[in-house]
């Protein structure tokens, strides 16, 4: 068994080396059955005023809220309301939403190809109608992972529907109120006024700038909580007052068509961490960053909130966990003679990629995200299937899409000038030599740089956003333009 000493001097440890003067900082918590381990937190909570982050800070906690929506839907279900089993969409169950098997598009990417960022404002609804319009999809449903907030969102709003009341209520009612969580709510709107938030930072060429998140959030990723919120949720996994049994059932795994493990449960990913099996999800929305992580074995979980990108929760968490056992967080991470630094391109896949070294070790960058590599070429970071094995990355499934480097960027094609459309987007591209006017639905006027990769294929970088948005394209023999971001895939425009 871990010591609890030995956690408590690890993550001081750890605090000691993020906590910046003046800056913003996280909240760190570790439990043990029903006993707080340690309940601490540093930094600013209000850079501006001056306000500490302490443990009762609510924060944006982002896609740890996922657990909580799937939670409610086996409630229903258990209530014979709903059946998981059931057909959410043509060919698509309440299951496959939950476990990120849909191949749905990701609505936050579909609404970027549209031109839009989660610093633009647009109504939920909207939003919704944009993304049932698409009928690109990812893959066959079941047979396949691809991290989707739009699976989320569908079984928040089926939640409604059945209920009949906010989606924010039902888990007010249900899971929030009853556990004790005293300061958690699901938030909807971002201009709402929520006591005792703090406000959330990014960090952009050395300074501060204050992170704007117009997100209507939902079931998919909208809640705020403090840590001591998160602490007694914590709690609540080890007496099961709330949930019972159903705390198993959203941890319960389900292997794809071709018989390979789905490492996505139900809200919650299970996977193991050098020698420990965990379970756990982590969050990310403008300013805030989450990690909630639990090691079943030892009732034991460690909560990271954090109110800037300035570090990686996901990581932190699990430095706590291997400097408590004794273990060198960094052995995990591939060392950057490991790699060919460069750019690679798979033209079938229509997906290219970047291989990094920076301070000694490997990274790999991929549609705006940059990433750690482990020694075995996983990503370290939560949510993603990605692994390099050298010459191609292997997903959830098993399956292998093969790259090869770009030794030299050649040209753009040929012919690109005009403008592009997509009728289910209602999108239309304008190009004019390496520039890209993107007009959409919701936003348009958003202008984009285009960087040759090789033969026909080339990226699309967006100039603004909080995030960098970036979406392979290659001109297709048959005169369409394929564009496909991260996990929205597929999307052909036309003249």
């Amino acid at each position: 068994m871990i010591a609890d000493t030995d956690l408590v001097n690890a993550a001081r440890t750890v605090r000691e080396r993020l906590d910046r003067p003046g800056w913003p900082g996280a909240a760190i918590g570790i439990v043990r059955g029903t006993d707080i381990v340690l309940r601490d937190a540093f930094g600013r909570a209000s850079v501006e005023l001056g306000i500490p982050l302490a443990p009762q800070t609510v924060m944006t906690v982002a896609s740890v809220t996922k657990q909580f929506t799937c939670l409610a839907l086996h409630m229903l279900a258990q209530e014979g309301r709903i059946d998981l089993d059931g057909a959410a969409l043509p060919g698509i169950t309440y299951r496959h939403l939950m476990h990120n098997a849909s191949g749905l598009p990701e609505i936050m990417e579909t609404y970027a190809l549209g031109g839009g960022d989660l610093s633009s404002p647009a109504p939920r609804a909207a939003l919704l109608d944009l993304v049932r319009r698409q009928s690109a999809r990812n893959f066959k449903a079941g047979t396949d992972f691809a991290y989707c907030n739009t699976n989320f969102a569908y079984l928040h709003d089926a939640a409604e529907r059945i209920e009949g009341r906010p989606f924010a209520e039902i888990l007010r009612d249900r899971i929030l109120g009853p556990v004790g969580m005293k300061t958690a709510l699901l938030g909807t709107r971002q201009d709402e006024v929520i006591p005792g938030m703090g406000t959330g930072y990014l960090v952009r060429d050395g300074k501060l700038i204050r992170a704007i998140d117009a997100w209507p959030g939902g079931g998919e990723g909208g809640m705020r909580a403090s840590l001591d919120d998160m602490i007694e949720w914590a709690r609540n996994w080890s007496t099961r007052k709330i949930g019972g049994e159903l705390l198993d059932a959203i941890c319960a795994q389900r292997p794809f068509a071709n018989r390979t493990q789905n490492f996505y449960a139900s809200g919650v990913q299970v996977s193991p961490w050098r020698g420990l099996d965990t379970i756990g999800h982590g969050g990310l929305m403008p300013g805030f960053l989450t990690e909630f992580i639990r090691v079943p074995a030892e009732d034991l979980t460690v909560i990271v909130i954090a109110n800037s990108d300035r570090f990686q929760p996901w990581l932190v968490a699990r430095e706590i966990l291997d400097r408590a056992r004794g273990l060198d967080p960094d052995t995990i991470r591939l060392k950057a003679d490991a790699i060919v630094p460069g750019t690679y391109l798979s033209e079938d896949g229509g997906l290219s990629l970047d291989l990094l070294a920076q301070d000694g070790y490997a990274f790999a960058r991929q549609h705006g995200g940059t990433f750690p590599l482990d020694t075995e070429g996983n990503a370290l970071r939560g949510g993603f299937a990605f692994r390099w094995d050298g010459g191609g990355v292997i997903g959830a499934n098993g399956d292998r899409i093969a790259y090869r480097r770009v030794e030299a960027p050649g040209e753009l094609p040929k012919g690109l000038d005009g403008v592009w459309r997509h009728a289910e987007l209602g999108a239309a591209y304008t190009i004019d030599g390496a520039t890209l006017r993107i007009d959409g639905p919701l936003r348009g006027g958003v202008m984009a740089d285009l960087e040759p990769l090789a033969g026909s294929s080339f990226r699309i970088r967006a100039r603004d956003g909080w995030y960098p948005r970036v979406f392979d394209a290659r001109l297709r023999d048959d005169g369409t333009l394929l564009v496909n971001a991260g996990r929205s895939r597929g999307f052909a425009f036309r003249r």
